[in-house]
């Protein structure tokens, strides 16, 4: 890893008298360490004052019922999926009928069932698509097979298609685009982060092959994509493709950054200017002129670095081998930058351009457990706790914030998996569409609870988003819809509410909303079945001689009446 080869003098900066001797061995022994003054070291000022993150919806959602269908429509809008109808009815007509099979051009509609199957597949952990489509009594079965084929949903899998086709693709992730930079924009659109984010790598699942991914051995996915994302505790914020072999073009150059600093200086510099932000990193991405730069950006710096690195002082190179008492502490400043080395379970290094070792704030008392008898140094360490696992100990500031805001990559990474929507493929841009899929319903949900001060989960967040037909019970007579049960904010926006005619015929969603709320002239148990549904909303209602008034009062403010 290249760094800025700019020297300077600053051994005078060391405030610690650190004497080394060598053993017969050749290994690397501390006779003696005098503590002296701390060196002087100034943090970054704040500029603006830290704050916390905040969405920033639309003024018609804001005045209105913020559902998760109306959020989720803020990212997949319907003129980013009428693109993609169009491109993937065009591309099939490129590639021409396979199989001899005909093609019925793709509608909208058809597009969002095929999206809401996929969350569907996400929901229930279904790896084999045969599964939905079985008609075992003896299996669970679903009713995906009334909406659409098997043989459909592959075919509409098989040529989906975002970009239009003849574009010269420069990026091999450009196969994405216009969509990408849709959601890039969006992301930041909707959402203020804190002044605390984090900066480390995501993982695409692709087991096929592409000479852009990369393997790292003894991981629970080797074979991946790498993406890096800017995350405020879940909420992904920014994010940038890699490749192992071709360099992103939308990275600048900056003088005396290697091509990772690059990369971390494009992230921040896309935070908002009129706000202060602490960006935390790990030691893959730290470095020395790194920080210097974000510095002088007005944005302070925390993070882990290697002890290899150029420039890295010398006299916090501390050989592991090298038992310390816990809690030993060195320090040095160089290019307003504090360094650290700092003795817990084993030597911990790390950099910082926010925190500071004076004062009475720079250390906080948090409750610890042993470490294992095996582990590194703990034969000095478990003297501090003697014979209980866990005591209240003084660490210092600047681990304890590592700690609390570092993991909001690993967070995200988290929450997507839990239900994520990745199908097996054989196309190498495919796995970037599912992933910015998980990473849109994530960051719904992150919306949706600052927004409403609702505890919905993750799991039920998704179920709301799957066409409310697809959520019918085993006999086909009744949409479930509990209590806890949102209409769409769509039924009081603009737009054309017209009703259709379509052959599928089932319950009215209004009826069953209605008898969950107590209403007693609807039979719950087998509620009236209709044909019509709302163009704009996508949902069945009632229109009839029994119950006239469903579509109208569906669509009025005053729902339960």
């Amino acid at each position: 890893m290249s760094l800025d080869n700019t020297t300077s003098n600053e051994d005078s900066d060391l405030q610690y008298l650190v004497t080394f001797e060598r053993d017969y061995h050749g290994e690397l022994v501390i006779d003696q360490l005098l503590s002296l003054e701390s060196p002087t070291f100034n943090p970054i000022q704040n500029i603006h004052p830290l704050h916390k993150g905040y969405a920033t919806l639309p003024h018609e959602l804001q005045l209105g019922i913020v559902s998760p269908l109306s959020l989720f429509r803020l990212f997949f809008t319907n003129e980013q999926l009428q693109l993609m109808v169009e491109n993937t009815n065009t591309y099939e007509q490129v590639k021409g009928r396979e199989g001899g099979q005909v093609w019925n051009p793709l509608t909208l509609n058809e597009l969002k069932i095929w999206l809401g199957l996929i969350i569907y597949m996400g929901v229930h952990h279904i790896n084999a698509l045969d599964d939905l489509w079985n008609q075992d009594d003896k299996r669970t079965n679903h009713k995906i097979k009334r909406f659409i084929s098997l043989y459909r949903f592959q075919q509409i899998k098989r040529f989906f298609h975002i970009s239009a086709l003849g574009q010269l693709h420069t990026q091999w992730y450009l196969k994405v685009e216009p969509f990408t930079s849709h959601i890039q924009s969006t992301v930041k659109k909707y959402y203020v982060p804190s002044s605390q984010v984090s900066i480390d790598e995501m993982i695409v699942h692709f087991s096929g092959r592409s000479i852009h991914t990369v393997r790292v051995k003894n991981k629970p996915t080797p074979e991946r994509y790498k993406i890096i994302s800017l995350c405020d505790y879940s909420y992904t914020w920014a994010f940038v493709f890699t490749s192992r072999v071709k360099k992103n073009d939308l990275i600048e150059s900056i003088s005396g950054l290697n091509n990772i600093g690059c990369l971390i200086a494009h992230l921040a510099n896309v935070l908002p200017n009129n706000k202060m932000y602490y960006i935390y990193m790990n030691n893959y991405f730290s470095s020395i002129p790194l920080f210097k730069y974000l510095r002088e950006k007005g944005m302070g710096a925390c993070g882990t670095i290697r002890t290899n690195l150029f420039r890295f002082p010398k006299e916090l190179k501390i050989g592991k081998k090298i038992a310390l008492d816990w809690n030993t502490l060195l320090e040095k400043v160089i290019n307003d930058i504090l360094a650290i080395f700092w003795i817990d379970n084993g030597p911990v290094t790390m950099l910082t351009t926010i925190h500071e070792i004076v004062g009475e704030n720079w250390k906080v008392i948090r409750n610890r457990r042993q470490p294992r008898k095996t582990s590194f140094n703990a034969n000095t360490v478990c003297r501090v706790f003697g014979d209980r696992h866990r005591k209240e100990l003084e660490i210092l500031w600047i681990i304890d914030d590592y700690n609390h805001y570092m993991g909001g990559v690993d967070i995200a990474d988290q929450l997507r998996e839990y239900y994520n929507c990745q199908l097996t493929v054989r196309r190498t841009w495919f796995p970037l569409f599912f992933w910015i899929l998980d990473t849109v319903l994530v960051n719904c949900v992150i919306i949706y609870h600052k927004v409403t001060n609702s505890n919905i989960s993750s799991k039920d967040f998704r179920i709301n988003l799957v066409p409310q037909d697809l959520q019918t019970s085993s006999k086909g007579k009744r949409i479930v819809i509990n209590k806890k049960y949102e209409l769409p904010v769509t039924r009081l926006l603009g737009g054309d509410h017209f009703v259709e005619w379509r052959e599928k015929r089932m319950a009215c969603i209004y009826c069953c909303y209605l008898a969950q709320h107590g209403a007693k002239d609807i039979n719950s148990d087998n509620p009236l079945q209709t044909q019509l549904w709302c163009t704009n909303c996508e949902v069945l209602l009632c229109c009839s001689k029994a119950r006239p008034t469903c579509f109208r009062n569906f669509h009025l403010k005053d729902n339960k009446n």
